[in-house]
């Protein structure tokens, strides 16, 4: 049981041994990845930043120089004398001309350029430089009406013009006389796709979900002005709605700013960082899309999964192993044990079966429940005769009465010697030793009892006690001194004559050497001499 309380505790150690180091494994996994995650999130971050403000520092040079393109022409003396006459006449050729060579130069001097219109301070067209353009879209009509009022140059938003549906940046700017009245409102007509949209489109390092995208909110929805990756006609014909709250750039037109992590138009999980344009009501998103940014991580975590699986199969062969190692060894502990039980068993019936003294095995009633042969021999009953009978069935009726005495005794000492009268089946009777012992067997007394047949022995004591007593009688009533000793010279006894002849008494010189008691001297010399009794002793004659 000890052997097996100890395989138990080994295994339980194993196993915890084995969870220990399982949950190092999943702990050490999941904290690299942690940590790599946020590593690889916040150089994303930095490198989105990065590019951002620099796609907003090149967007907002971009909108300057445009400014400053519209600005140095209309404030050119020669512009507004040309302008100022042609719009004191009508119809004057001559001066059509001339403005239009001028626009025409600055058509091509920039790509970006590709209609100039004038309008009076009524909102009516007075000059055209594309004249498939002639007609003024909606959208410019407001950014006129805003520059006649404000008396500023306006920079308006992207839109899509209605007459070719082409996608065009407006901005209009006031025209004044020597008395600084406005006199007409000059629009220049860009398009985004030869400047504006390459600076967008354009990415530092080669990836598959990277892009600069403009929006700007429209109502209730977010239009997104610049092309999308992948979808070449998608600017200006993209929205998402303001209630999807998870979107960066609904985030964003609310009034954050920075890092976003959340969905893109496409449903897909992103990381982004959006600032607002200088001087417009246009945003800029740089974004990356999340499985990209962690592909690398996904990798590591994959590699580290499998490490993982492999250390957690190796350390779990490993404590199986040990287990079931320990588990054989204690098998064969086992295996070993109760081959030792059934040896001392079989010893044990073999000792009881064929043992000299009778064997027998009580319960707490004293019934008997077991006998060995001995027993059958000596009470000449059967075992199953004997299994039937009471402990005092097979003692004499005299001796029973101190049997409840005994069994008090028995469990007060835990066990007793004492001598008693057994009888036989056949009534007769034998004097019997009975050595009685107390013991627990799954929880239930029995009583448990060697019983020596001592018939014999009293006999011989009996004949033994007779010889002793004729060997006194002849010893005390004979007419010679008789002394007796031991093999060492030690007195037993003394008779009268022998006390009288000594000046002894038998009393005090019991135990005694025979020297001190009985000395003989020479006759003719007085001297001493040996006593025969040591020479017996010493020459064994």
């Amino acid at each position: 049981m000890k052997k097996s309380n100890e395989d138990k505790k080994t295994n339980r150690i194993f196993y915890l041994l084995f969870g220990i180091v399982t949950i190092l494994i999943l702990a050490g996994g999941y904290i690299y990845y942690k940590h790599e995650t946020e590593t690889y999130r916040k150089a994303a971050y930095q490198k989105l930043k990065t590019i951002a403000d620099l796609k907003i520092k090149q967007v907002e040079e971009w909108q300057k120089e445009r400014l400053a393109d519209i600005n140095m022409l209309v404030n050119s003396p020669f512009l507004q004398g040309k302008m100022n006459a042609y719009l004191s006449t009508k119809n004057n050729e001559s001066l059509k001309k001339e403005i239009l060579k001028r626009f025409k130069l600055e058509i091509q001097n920039e790509a970006d350029y590709k209609n100039i219109i004038v309008t009076g301070t009524d909102g009516s067209i007075k000059l055209v430089y594309d004249t498939t353009l002639s007609r003024a879209d909606l959208t410019t009509k407001i950014l006129i009406g805003q520059a006649f009022r404000s008396k500023r140059i306006q920079f308006g938003s992207i839109y899509k013009n209605n007459l070719n549906n082409k996608i065009y940046i407006d901005i209009a700017a006031p025209v004044f006389n020597s008395s600084k009245e406005i006199i007409a409102v000059i629009i220049y007509q860009l398009s985004p796709k030869e400047r504006l949209y390459p600076v967008l489109e354009t990415w530092p390092e080669s990836s598959k979900s990277a892009e600069t995208i403009l929006f700007t909110k429209e109502g209730n929805n977010i239009l997104y002005l610049s092309r999308l990756r992948g979808k070449p006609d998608s600017a200006l014909s993209t929205k998402v709605s303001l209630e999807q709250k998870d979107n960066p750039a609904v985030q964003a037109v609310s009034g954050r700013r920075g890092f976003f992590e959340g969905t893109d138009y496409r449903n897909t999980k992103v990381l982004e960082y959006i600032q607002p344009i200088a001087g417009s009501e246009w945003y800029l998103a740089a974004k990356i899309d999340r499985d990209e940014l962690f592909s690398e991580v996904y990798y590591r975590a994959r590699t580290i999964t499998a490490v993982s699986v492999i250390l957690f199969l190796l350390t779990g062969f490993v404590v199986l192993y040990l287990v079931h190692r320990s588990r054989q060894q204690h098998y064969k502990e086992l295996y070993r044990e109760e081959l030792e039980l059934k040896a001392l068993k079989a010893h044990f019936e073999y000792v009881v079966k064929f043992a000299n003294d009778i064997i027998l095995l009580e319960d707490e009633e004293l019934n008997i429940v077991d006998a060995n042969e001995r027993a059958l021999q000596a009470y000449q009953y059967t075992i199953d005769e004997l299994k039937n009978l009471n402990i005092r069935d097979l003692i004499e009726p005299e001796q029973r009465t101190n049997l409840r005495q005994r069994l008090l005794e028995i469990e007060e000492k835990g066990g007793l010697v004492v001598e008693s009268i057994h009888q036989r089946k056949d009534g007769t009777s034998f004097d019997v030793e009975v050595s009685a012992r107390t013991i627990e067997i799954e929880g239930k007394k029995f009583h448990h009892q060697i019983i020596r047949d001592i018939t014999e022995k009293k006999k011989a004591l009996d004949a033994l006690r007779e010889s002793e007593e004729r060997f006194r009688t002849t010893l005390y009533s004979t007419g010679d001194a008789v002394i007796t000793t031991d093999i060492n010279g030690q007195i037993l006894n003394m008779n009268r004559v022998a006390e009288a002849l000594t000046g002894w008494n038998e009393f005090d010189a019991i135990g005694k050497k025979i020297k001190e008691v009985f000395n003989i001297f020479d006759e003719i010399t007085n001297e001493e001499i040996e006593t025969p009794v040591e020479k017996v002793i010493a020459t064994g004659q």
